[in-house]
């Protein structure tokens, strides 16, 4: 039976049994149209009831839906629904940003680190497009940038430099000097956190906020790509995933990786990881090992973001960005031929409410709905 034709059997169906209110003697609180619409439906492959009536039938096909693209209520905001996938949208379109870092935002806005052709502190509106130098940073190079209430902060490469400017634009305000080969910035209430990589004397390190001395949370050869929680820093060094709390202490190896971590996100319960492997790993931030493999073959330079009940995460090889539950279970190709940044790039996946960004080859930003 076609879908119209299940369509029209529903239809017949409620209408029958609304008319029989009048024999019946039955009020509307009795035998909503709601209640007639309980008629089962085993949709075809590719179709849904999304709006959960009968009278319409399995009315969604999922592979063109603008409205429900790929699975019920996933709206293309406008955009093409084509094989259950929107087209992604190009947020920043300009091969003039061609060595861009860490991918920072608040509400309304973008931000990120730009090394060519002139350093600077960049932003772009998630609404209308309009690009923003916010500060230039020449001659340093910024190796990253978070976003916290009304500033920006950013890190300098080789001279280690902690700064910030204003998210409305203005002069950059040094902070703190660290050890040249500070990266990958995360911010909270109280403090500037970063990791420094040096093979000899990495650390992960604390400034406050508004400026002052360099605290040295764990010394850490090789420390990269620094997280938080509401208590404590995640990092990779030394082939581990480590904990420290946010005042410093003793800290924790979780983990024993084989392969180089490329990104991280964590929730309430969990660290997830990505490799140079390919692998999308996760571990328990309490317990540590084991970890868990939920994925496999996803090229040398993937990336991956959790938000409340889902994760994401790049397939390079492939060319994919998916979705799945936080087992990695029933994966969802949200957008194919993507082209992801060539350079390992911290912060590579964003998330907010409603899209996914990531960075593409040449400094593009792209975004599909989530």
């Amino acid at each position: 039976m076609s879908q119209r034709q299940r369509a029209c059997t529903a239809y017949i169906a409620a209408t029958l049994v609304l008319g029989c209110r009048g024999i019946l003697g039955l009020e509307d609180k009795e035998l909503a149209p709601a209640d007639a619409g309980a008629v089962p439906l085993h949709c075809d492959t590719g179709f849904e009831d999304c709006n959960e009536s009968s009278i319409d039938g399995c009315e969604a096909e999922l592979a063109r839906d603008g409205e429900n693209c790929g699975r019920c209520g996933r709206s293309c905001a406008g955009r093409t629904c084509a094989s259950g996938m929107c087209d992604p949208e190009v947020v920043v379109a300009d091969d003039i940003h061609s060595n861009a870092y860490q991918l920072a935002q608040d509400d309304q806005r973008l931000y990120w680190a730009d090394r060519r052709p002139v350093s600077a502190i960049r932003a772009v509106g998630k609404n209308d497009g309009r690009m923003a130098t916010l500060c230039s940073t020449a001659p340093i190079e910024p190796s990253g940038c978070a976003v916290h209430g009304d500033w920006v902060y950013w890190l300098g490469l080789f001279g280690g430099e902690v700064e910030r400017c204003p998210v409305s634009g203005g002069e950059s305000t040094p902070l703190a000097t660290a050890a040249p080969y500070i990266n990958t910035v995360s911010v909270d209430d109280t403090g500037i956190y970063f990791a420094n990589h040096d093979d000899d004397m990495g650390f992960i390190g604390r400034v406050p906020l508004y400026g002052g001395e360099v605290v040295e949370l764990a010394a850490q050869p090789g420390s990269v790509l620094p997280v938080l929680d509401n208590t404590s820093v995640y990092w990779f060094a030394a082939n581990w995933v480590w904990r420290v709390a946010k005042n410093g202490g003793q800290a924790t190896a979780l983990i024993g990786v084989s392969s180089l971590v490329l990104d991280f996100a964590i929730d309430d319960a969990s660290v997830y990881f990505v490799t140079e492997s390919g692998e999308l790993r996760r571990v328990d931030k309490f317990a540590g090992a084991p970890s868990e493999v939920l994925a496999t073959g996803l090229g040398s330079g993937p990336a991956v973001a959790v938000d409340a009940s889902r994760l994401y995460w790049i397939d390079k090889d492939a060319g994919e960005l998916l979705v799945a539950d936080k087992q990695g279970k029933n994966p969802v190709v949200l957008a194919d031929n993507i082209d992801p940044a060539m350079e390992t790039v911290a912060g590579q996946l964003l998330l907010d409410a409603t899209f996914v960004y990531w960075f593409g080859i040449g400094g593009w930003i792209y975004r599909t709905p989530k």
